[in-house]
Formats: C-alpha cells, sequence, structure tokens
C-alpha cells in the first residue's frame, strides 16, 4: 500500500507482522521409553516436570498475547499456568492435537512391528495406518484448517502443541511434502518462530528455541 507522508513523498506502509511459536509439549514418560503417543494422555516424566517448569517461564518471559493448546494433558500442563499468570484466555482448539496412533498406541516401534503395524504410514492408499489410527490425509486436513486460523490472528500467538502437530503446520507453511512429515526433528520443549507478514506471507524465523532463549526473542 502506498501512501504520500507528511513531507509529500510517497512511502510503503507495511501491515504489521503477527507471530506464531509452536511449542511442544514437556517429555511423558512415553516419550522417555520411546512409545508411540497420540490421543492419549500419559504422564511427564521426571525431566519433563523439569522441563515443564522451564516451559512456563520461558513462555511468560516471551509475552504472547494469545494462547492455543491442544486439549491433552501435557500440553495444558504448560498452557494453563501461563494464561494465568498473563491474565489471557485459552483457545483449546482438537485442530491442534497429535495424530491418533490406534492400535499402536503405548507400542515401542519393535512392538508395533511384530504385531505387523507398519510406522510410520504414508500418505497414499498403499500405506494405510494401523486400525483405529488417523490417516495422513485426516491428519493434514485438519492441521490446514487449524493453520489457515493461525494466519488471522494478530499480536503473538503461542501454540502449546505436540511433535507431529509442529512437524505438520511447518510442512504446510513451507510448502514441504506431507511424505517428509517424520523426517523434522522436534524436540520437547523447544519452539519453532513463524512470522506472518501480510504482505509477505508466512516466513520461518527461527527453530530450535529453548525455553530460556524465548526471553531474548520479541
Amino acid at each position: 500500500k502506498m501512501v504520500l507522508d507528511p513531507h509529500g513523498y510517497i512511502s510503503e506502509v507495511r501491515h504489521s507482522q503477527a507471530k506464531i511459536l509452536l511449542m511442544r509439549h514437556p517429555q511423558t514418560v512415553a516419550n522417555q521409553a520411546r512409545r508411540f503417543l497420540g490421543a492419549q494422555n500419559m504422564p511427564l516424566s521426571e525431566l519433563g516436570q523439569q522441563q515443564l517448569k522451564q516451559a512456563i517461564e520461558g513462555l511468560v518471559s516471551w509475552q504472547p498475547t494469545e494462547i492455543v493448546s491442544s486439549p491433552l494433558e501435557r500440553c495444558l500442563a504448560i498452557a494453563e499456568p501461563v494464561a494465568q499468570r498473563l491474565g489471557l484466555d485459552i483457545k483449546i482448539d482438537e485442530r491442534v492435537a497429535e495424530i491418533d496412533f490406534g492400535a499402536a498406541e503405548g507400542l515401542t516401534h519393535q512392538e508395533a512391528m511384530d504385531k505387523g503395524l507398519s510406522l510410520p504410514w504414508g500418505e497414499t492408499a498403499a500405506y494405510w495406518p494401523v486400525e483405529g489410527a488417523e490417516s495422513i490425509e485426516q491428519f493434514a486436513e485438519r492441521l490446514r484448517a487449524a493453520a489457515e486460523d493461525l494466519e488471522l490472528r494478530q499480536g503473538k500467538t503461542a501454540v502449546i502443541a505436540h511433535g507431529g502437530v509442529i512437524r505438520g503446520l511447518s510442512s504446510y507453511w513451507l510448502h514441504i511434502p506431507v511424505s517428509r512429515l517424520w523426517n523434522m526433528t522436534v524436540r520437547n520443549v523447544e519452539s519453532t518462530l513463524f512470522v506472518n507478514d501480510r504482505d509477505d506471507g508466512i516466513t520461518l524465523e527461527r527453530f530450535g528455541i529453548k525455553p530460556e532463549w524465548l526471553a531474548g526473542i520479541i
């Protein structure tokens, strides 16, 4: 948009940038044991309890203006105390819950293989998910809907979610094929930061952000 400034010069006015921070939940006992954990709730590990404190302090220091959270307990463990301390409401969004692993929930990769369950599954009909699980197509579609909603938000939005969700949203915004979903490493309580510029669209600003670094990120 071009406007005439007080001195008579034409200048470009850019819309303000919105920030979208994607933070993964703390380590659970299932994560610690390397078990598939999607739609189920599971307690935090001892390390996860330590990570929880770091995540809360880090997110409070980042000062989000909105908080969006998965409905699962491991995400609400961060979202609820942060919202309380900042005087914010939480938007609980079912669309940013982890992918449902169905019959593979709670199993290790080897246990799944021993049961004849092929994981992770692909995005085509040749690689249907295990019984009761979400397909990649279903997962990607609900994340697309969540992403479109997040793109409308102003200010600084913190999304407390899961490794699969952060991979999926990142794939969508970076135009990476969903088939590469599992090739991205997302560690517990680390964050990925996207900038939504109304002129230039969404860009990746930083990834692998540890909670203690958030205080220095505007």
